[in-house]
C-alpha cells in the first residue's frame, strides 16, 4: 500500500526485513561515498542499486555487519559512542529503515550524518602523530573533488550526461536525458533513451 513510486524508491515496496536490509547495505554506501567521494551521482532512482532480497547475498553479509559492529564499537570504545549515536540519529529519518522514503539513496541526506563521521575520524585523527599530515592531505584530495564534482552542475547538458555516467542504470537519468534531447529536437535518440 506504499504510495512512494517504485521508479524513486523501490525498497518502498518490498516486505519489511528485505527493505531493512537494502537499507542497511545503503549505509555501507553512504559510509564508502563519504570516505572515498569518487563517483557522485543526483541520482539513484529504479535499477541503479539493485535490492537486497537474500541473506545469501554478499552485500545482505556487509549490511548486517555493519549493524552488528557499530552498537560493538560504541560499546567497547566511548569516546565513539558520541559520534556512532549522533550518526544514527541524523540518518534515522532517512534511512529508509524505520519507514520508507521517497528516495532509495540521496547523497544529500548524508550531509548532517557527515558531521558524525568527521567527528569519528577526528577522533581517531587526535590519536595519531601525523594528524597534520594526514589532515593536509585530505583537505587537497577533498578540496580537489569539488571543482571537479561542480563541473557537473554548470549546466542541463553537463549534468545529465554526468548523470548517465554516474548512475547508467538510473531510469529516471535515462529519461531526463531523453527530456533534454527531445527539448533540442532530437526525438530518435530522446525514443531510445526513454526505452
Amino acid at each position: 500500500g506504499s504510495q512512494i513510486p517504485a521508479i524513486d524508491n523501490p525498497s518502498a515496496l518490498i516486505d519489511g526485513p528485505r527493505r531493512i536490509l537494502t537499507a542497511l547495505w545503503i549505509q555501507c554506501l553512504y559510509l564508502f561515498k563519504t570516505l572515498v567521494p569518487l563517483t557522485l551521482s543526483a541520482d539513484y532512482s529504479y535499477k541503479q542499486i539493485p535490492l537486497v532480497m537474500t541473506l545469501a547475498d554478499p552485500r545482505a553479509l556487509l549490511a548486517l555487519l555493519l549493524a552488528a559492529s557499530a552498537p560493538y564499537i560504541a560499546w567497547r570504545f566511548p569516546s565513539f559512542r558520541t559520534p556512532i549515536l549522533s550518526y544514527a540519529i541524523l540518518f534515522s529519518p532517512t534511512a529508509n529503515i524505520l519507514f520508507p522514503i521517497g528516495t532509495i539513496m540521496g547523497e544529500r541526506l548524508a550531509y548532517a550524518p557527515s558531521l558524525a563521521l568527521a567527528l569519528l575520524l577526528a577522533i581517531l585523527l587526535a590519536r595519531t602523530r601525523h594528524w597534520k599530515s594526514i589532515l593536509l592531505a585530505a583537505a587537497l584530495l577533498f578540496g580537489a573533488r569539488t571543482p571537479l564534482r561542480n563541473r557537473d552542475w554548470l549546466d542541463p547538458t553537463n549534468f545529465y550526461t554526468a548523470l548517465l555516467h554516474t548512475s547508467p542504470n538510473a531510469a529516471k537519468s535515462h529519461y531526463s536525458f531523453g527530456v533534454l534531447l527531445s527539448s533540442r529536437g532530437d526525438d530518435s535518440s530522446a525514443i531510445t533513451e526513454y526505452d
